[in-house]
């Protein structure tokens, strides 16, 4: 098992290539993820019309990845299906090198399924859209990152500098792709090279040669730990970092001795950089003079951006499942040895054996599994994948400790394919979830399916009758499970080869879009289904301008409409309130005929619109709503007059077994009651629906009897109804007592919570032009009694959101409500504060309930500006004297957001205070404070506005430059 392939070995790497690609190929027809696909999408768009990244818009990814796909659409035509034809051949050559590289360290056979554990494992939505078809750059660096690791085995198999130099230019293109894969393979690259070249005390290593291993190693580990330096007192050092630095170690450690190398560090690592240097010098050079050192190491390195902590999700924390896995682990590995010492028997291996089996199969199908068997099996895994992950990291470090000893070719394959792993999963930091655990643990499977292939060599040793069976049993297992992992992925292939044959008889439609033709199921979801309306609005009407808020950039990439903002994902934090400011300012200059903004956002984008109160203002001065088209909300500038879109037809459904039924609410309630109706399929239906009166109808479902029905369907219909509910669902929900089952009443409470968290964002939707009627009062002394005595903070936030909702009903004769808000408000805990606030500043104009809000600006920066900016606008008369003593006394950070708030308010009277924090010595805080000027249609600012332009800061400038213009603008026009 070494780098140099056989031919059979070629073979079988062509045959899994060939048949991965028939995979990738027929799905990439299937699906689309609106936010993320389009996001991407659109910006190569603008790529391949002339725009350059970070100079016309804003991006976290490097300029190779965008010059790649921008030359693809020039040459191809800009279409969906480009992007995915060449994510088809990346994804399959992937799984090709990763056989290629598992073959280092497995026999054939066992080298396959390490490779198809990564393609298993790919999420998919099976009825919205597939992770894979999405034009993230993880894929490619992913696979510039398994050719490198085939590069660096080839280099300690042959000696040949030339290897280095082609592993360091594929490092080079991973930096061109996502600047933190690039560097930790670079990273992972450099450790091996020096600890390939020996010992510490190995006799070839002498003068320069040691101290530039040393600085090269030293170096590499801490850039890695500079990476994690938010955590490297936390768990996320131990996770990340903690098993590199083991590695380095385990292998710098071994015994010294003659190692034969013909180069030395010096020259290996040279051959490495530059391969690394010629690939990004010329573009980094040419950025650095575009943008000066500050802004290119702000806009493309991100020092001293703070990026990685607003996306920041912790790894998942260790529990009793993690540590029943790694005794599993110990016991496979354990087990045979006492077998070979202690004369163990066969008979008496079984006897523990079977019956621990059959009990966890007894367990396994005995459990609820609300969305069935697989979805199930599915999340279990995905949810162990995590704690497995360290348990493969482990034992790799353990196995690297007893390998260093050696000095053949299989103790430095591990070597060279474990450090590469270790520092490939890096990438899972700072956002530890599943999608970015599947793609860095891909080469951390492969050493976990070697480690098992030495288990089960033990086992062989220690049961020499059954080796045979041992082998094909272990092989078996791993197959069978990922079959049931991937059925989805099988199921939607099947599906898309039918339509491809006999159109009429499938159960996929096409989507009806020119730069999109993709197939979808058939009762898609309203936001996928409604794209083609919308798009075809779009195209008639007169004029190329387009907004979108809050992540809806695919609609620019389908219609052929420009947005003049440097940016169109705006997830609150990311964009900050600044970058906000700027794209209202590109918007007031360029003003676009049209806007779209989802109403409701996405689950993920929901506190959107309470963040970013400063392009809602603006939309809401200067946009009039059209119509509405499903979940889509259409807005024209006031001046251009309404021109409203049709709305489509939404197909109906009259049979129960129809795949339209859950959106035909009637018919739902009909189909849930009847005897013999598939009422998982019809949830399942439901949940795909998106929507909200159907919802409503499952909650009326439960209330009635589905809480009697088998557990795992009313756990089912409970996570629906938290998924899509709004008002009209809680009403079921409380008719009837707490569910007594501590797993239905976690589900049942998490379901209110998610009701009250809806409904406290809806006011701020940006598609709302009026407060529509308050819902059905609420049984007040239940919320009073969850609020004062509840233990459950979840009921306890319903109970707050329900008082204030009573309390806004009846107004004046709801003093008893508005008491407990305020007690409440006056309360430590920070959430339900905001609750209480949220019907607060509707209520009251006391100047106490912004000084509350603002003494929690630290972490509650979300709602917090949507609260405050809906008081001042309710109350002007106290929120000027307000407003004028934040400006003078706040903190740095609040005062910026007021500054940036009174611009909003467009308060004249505020000028003088504002012209004060010109002479400010923080850059932020004199970038609100021209802006506001800017937006304050007070001429009288006119010469701070002119002095700012000569501002020593870019961004101060460029706001300065905007707001002379509009301040130039309106005194002309009055």
């Amino acid at each position: 098992m070494t780098a140099s392939l056989s031919r059979r070995d070629r073979r079988w790497a062509i045959a899994v290539a060939v048949t991965a690609a028939v995979f990738f190929a027929l799905l990439a027809r299937y699906g689309l993820n609106i936010g993320e696909e389009g996001g991407t999408a659109y910006l190569i768009g603008r790529t391949a019309a002339g725009q350059r990244p970070y100079l016309d818009f804003a991006t976290g990814y490097t300029p190779g990845y965008f010059c790649w796909h921008a030359f693809l659409l020039r040459l191809l035509g800009n279409n969906l299906l480009v992007l995915r034809a060449s994510l088809v051949v990346v994804n399959s050559l992937t799984v090709a090198w990763l056989f290629v590289v598992a073959r280092a360290l497995l026999p054939r056979r066992w080298a396959l399924l390490a490779a198809l554990i990564y393609p298993a494992l790919l999420p998919v939505v099976p009825d919205l859209s597939c992770s894979f078809n999405v034009p993230y750059p993880a894929w490619y660096t992913l696979l510039f990152l398994v050719v490198s690791v085939w590069a660096l085995l080839r280099w300690s198999d042959r000696r040949h500098l030339s290897w280095l130099g082609f592993a360091g230019l594929l490092a080079g293109l991973s930096f061109s792709f996502k600047p933190t894969s690039g560097l930790f393979h670079l990273a992972a690259a450099t450790l091996v090279v020096v600890c390939d070249r020996g010992a510490w005390n190995a006799p070839e290593r002498r003068g320069l040669d040691r101290w530039f291993g040393t600085l090269a190693i030293l170096g590499s580990l801490g850039g890695i730990l500079l990476v994690l330096r938010s955590h490297l007192a936390g768990r996320e050092a131990l996770i990340f970092a903690l098993p590199i630095l083991a590695a380095v170690a385990a292998w710098m450690a071994r015994p010294a001795g003659q190692t034969g190398q013909p180069s030395t560090t010096v020259a290996a690592l040279l051959s490495l950089w530059s391969g690394f240097v010629l690939v990004t010098a010329p573009w980094m050079a040419w950025y650095e003079w575009q943008l000066g050192w500050a802004g290119f190491a702000h806009d493309v390195l991100f020092l001293n951006t703070g990026y990685e902590q607003f996306f920041f999700q912790a790894y998942r924390p260790l529990a009793v499942r993690d540590l029943l896995v790694a005794v599993l682990s110990a016991l496979l590995f354990g087990l045979p040895i006492h077998r070979l010492r202690a004369g163990l028997r066969p008979p008496r291996l079984v006897a523990v054996l079977v019956p621990a089996c059959v009990a966890i199969t007894v367990w396994v199908l005995g459990a609820p599994m609300p969305e069935g068997f697989q979805p199930a099996v599915l999340m279990r895994l995905q949810d162990a994948a995590f704690g497995a992950v360290i348990v493969i990291h482990v034992a790799l470090v353990a196995w690297l400790w007893r390998a260093a000893r050696r000095r053949d070719r299989e103790a430095t394959a591990l070597m060279i394919v474990g450090l590469a792993a270790l520092c490939c999963f890096l990438s899972t930091y700072p956002r530890s979830d599943f999608f970015h655990l599947s793609c860095a643990a891909a080469l951390s499977w492969v050493v976990g399916v070697a480690a098992l292939w030495r288990v089960s060599r033990r086992w062989c040793a220690a049961l020499p009758g059954a080796a045979a069976w041992i082998d094909r049993g272990a092989r078996s297992a791993i197959l069978v499970t990922l079959a049931i992992v991937a059925w989805p992925q099988m199921q939607l292939a099947a599906a898309v080869a039918q339509y491809t044959l006999k159109p009429a008889s499938s159960s996929l439609v096409p989507l009806g879009l020119d730069r999109a033709p993709l197939l979808v199921r058939r009762g898609v979801a309203p936001s996928v289904r409604d794209l083609a309306p919308v798009v075809a609005y779009l195209r008639s009407a007169p004029g190329s301008g387009l907004f979108t808020f809050p992540n809806l950039d695919l609609l620019c990439f389908l219609s052929g409409r420009d947005t003049p903002a440097r940016i169109g994902y705006f997830n609150p934090g990311w964009p900050d309130h600044l970058v906000e400011a700027e794209v209202v300012d590109a918007l007031q200059t360029r003003p676009p005929e049209l806007a779209v903004v989802a109403d409701p956002a996405s689950l993920f984008f929901a506190d959107a619109p309470a963040y970013y109160v400063l392009l809602g203002q603006f939309l809401r001065r200067q946009y009039v709503p059209v119509g509405r088209v499903g979940s889509y909300t259409l807005l024209r500038r006031r001046e251009l007059g309404a021109a409203p879109p049709t709305a489509p037809l939404a197909p109906v459904a009259s049979a129960c077994d129809d795949s339209l039924v859950a959106q035909n609410p009637a018919l739902l309630e009909v189909c849930l009651d009847r005897a013999g109706s598939d009422v998982r399929r019809l949830l399942q239906q439901v949940r795909g629906s998106e929507s909200v009166e159907s919802a409503a109808v499952v909650a009326d479902w439960w209330r009635r009897g589905g809480a009697n029905a088998a557990r795992g369907l009313s756990l089912l219909a409970l996570r629906i109804v938290g998924e899509l509910g709004d008002v009209s669902s809680a009403a079921p929900l409380l008719q009837t007592n707490e569910p007594q089952d501590v797993g239905e009443h976690e589900i049942w409470a998490s379901a209110l919570f998610n009701i009250a968290l809806r409904a406290l964002i809806e006011p701020f939707q940006f598609g709302r032009v009026a407060e529509g009627p308050l819902p059905a009062l609420f049984d007040e002394t239940r919320m009073r009694q969850w609020l004062e005595q509840g233990d459950d903070a979840r009921l306890r936030f319903f109970a707050a959101w329900a008082l204030g909702q009573n309390a806004l009903a009846n107004g004046p004769s709801s003093a008893a409500a508005v008491s407990l808000l305020r007690r409440t408000f006056d309360g430590n805990e920070l959430t339900l504060r905001l609750v209480a606030a949220s019907a607060l500043v509707r209520l009251s104009d006391d100047p106490q309930i912004p000084q509350r809000l603002l003494a929690g600006f630290d972490s509650a920066q979300t709602l917090l500006p949507g609260l405050l900016f809906e008081w001042q606008r309710r109350h002007r008369q106290p929120a000027e004297a307000f407003l004028d003593d934040a400006l003078r006394s706040a903190p740095g950070e609040q005062k910026e957001l007021m500054a940036l708030l009174a611009g909003a308010l467009a308060r004249r009277e505020l000028a003088s205070v504002l012209g004060g924090l010109m002479s400010s010595a923080a850059p932020r805080l004199r970038s609100a404070a021209v802006w506001a000027l800017g937006q304050s249609r007070n001429p009288a600012a006119l010469p701070l506005v002119h002095a700012a332009e000569a501002d020593a800061d870019a961004r101060v400038r460029r706001l300065a430059a905007a707001a002379r213009r509009r301040l130039e603008e309106d005194a002309g026009s009055s």
